[in-house]
């Protein structure tokens, strides 16, 4: 990763310039690399070692990096109030760098066969707006479930099947007259 002296120099931790640490090379095995994040007092009981977390970053926006939580500790810094988590992830074909910024999905939990709708469907955490065969909308009122960054469960107010508003929700009556122009499954 580094190369701090050249052939020829003179090499004498006692004379300084190079510090004990510094050595004269750094070597770096990039074959897995660690993550660290800030969590906050909030959601740091939700996490535990060994949970799977996914990594996004900008330089390969089509690709996913899996990784686990590795440390997760007991004490937040006092300066951020953040409480510190290490994440192991692998990196294939070494395309991850040191110092690189990208953005850490961590699974805290997941229902199977849930109906899950898009984030920007729902208003106000409260309502959706339904099409009906007339052209029509209904503005319904949901329960949410779990969340991420793009979709939301519905426990409760639709059901398998409903067209949800999605795009031009904003604005919208209970009634109001609607033209379909694409479904999104």
């Amino acid at each position: 990763a580094s190369k701090n002296a050249e052939v020829g120099d003179v090499i004498n931790p006692m004379m300084g310039g190079l510090s004990p640490t510094s050595g004269v090379v750094t070597l770096m095995d990039f074959s897995r690399v660690k993550i660290e994040i800030g969590v906050s007092s909030q959601d740091i009981s939700r996490i535990a070692k060994g949970q799977t977390a996914l990594l996004h970053v900008d330089s390969f926006p089509d690709r996913v990096f899996n990784g686990r939580v590795s440390i997760v500790n007991l004490a937040a810094d006092s300066s951020t109030k953040k409480f510190e988590v290490q994440i192991v992830a692998d990196n294939p074909g070494l395309l991850l760098r040191p110092n690189t910024f990208g953005e850490v999905t961590l699974e805290i939990s997941t229902h199977e066969d849930a109906l899950v709708i898009p984030q920007k469907a729902v208003l106000e955490n409260r309502y959706v707006f339904v099409a009906q065969e007339d052209d029509t909308v209904a503005k319904k009122e949901i329960y949410l479930g779990l969340q991420n960054t793009d979709m939301v469960e519905i426990t409760s107010g639709i059901e398998e099947g409903n067209l949800v508003v999605v795009e031009g929700n904003y604005g919208l009556e209970d009634g109001a007259k609607v033209e379909i122009i694409e479904e999104i499954q």
